[in-house]
């Protein structure tokens, strides 16, 4: 017997997909599983690009308060001047934009490079 795997098609990037490809919705009145439109891959650029676009709006982009560097936030290391005030991991902190934002002015710093 031939086991038929259930798919459904990803409303972003139009690919076909097995639903372990995307992301669950909550269940229906009935119990069945619902699952987003979008599959993960599509669901996770699309997060990544609204962080950035929320990053740029209230900042202005990345920044570092010591030197001026601009750049990508993966060239940033968020230090605190004072280690007792950090509240979390900036990437813990994404669904908390209040708390971001105070921990972003506080602590913004790049990345050391070998002339520091």
């Amino acid at each position: 017997m031939i086991e038929t795997i259930a798919t459904r098609e990803c409303k972003e990037c139009s690919q076909e997909l097995p639903l372990d490809k995307f992301y669950s919705n909550g269940r229906t009145p009935k119990g069945t599983k619902k699952y987003k439109p979008t599959c993960r891959k599509c669901e996770n650029k699309a997060q990544s690009i609204r962080y950035q676009n929320t990053i740029k709006e209230h900042f202005g982009g990345w920044k570092c308060n010591r030197c001026g560097f601009e750049g990508k936030s993966q060239q940033f290391d968020c230090h605190h001047i004072d280690p007792s005030t950090k509240r979390d991991t900036i990437s813990n902190l994404r669904t908390s934009f209040n708390l971001l934002k105070e921990d972003y002015i506080s602590a913004n710093y790049c990345a050391p490079t070998a002339t520091d």
